[in-house]
């Protein structure tokens, strides 16, 4: 069923990163609602494993002001970033923070 899941949220996401963008505020509710992630630990682990998810489908990291790509779309090193920009803001992220998933 998790898996189904996983593949139902990824394909979603796909298709709404198409016509507009996915924030990372996004993949926290659904680590939370969808997979049931309590302390931000957990949520802040299944985001990150969406967010490679993501990657490897196609998705890219955008900035979040103006939509340009990443510089680098390695999801070890988008992960990374991610993870340093998280510790940074010291709270999970809402709807401006860090980034936003797109797909051309």
């Amino acid at each position: 069923m998790q898996e189904n899941l996983l593949e139902k949220r990824i394909r979603g996401w796909m298709y709404e990163a198409a016509q507009d963008v996915v924030g990372l505020w996004e993949l926290c509710r659904a680590a939370r609602e969808d997979w049931g992630a309590k302390t931000p630990q957990e949520v802040r682990e299944r985001v990150l494993s969406l967010v490679r998810a993501l990657l490897r489908n196609g998705v890219q990291a955008v900035e979040v002001l103006d939509q340009r790509p990443w510089p680098t779309q390695d999801p070890d090193e988008v992960v990374e970033r991610i993870s340093r920009e998280w510790d940074t803001l010291g709270r999970e992220p809402n709807v401006p923070d860090i980034v936003w998933f797109k797909r051309s």
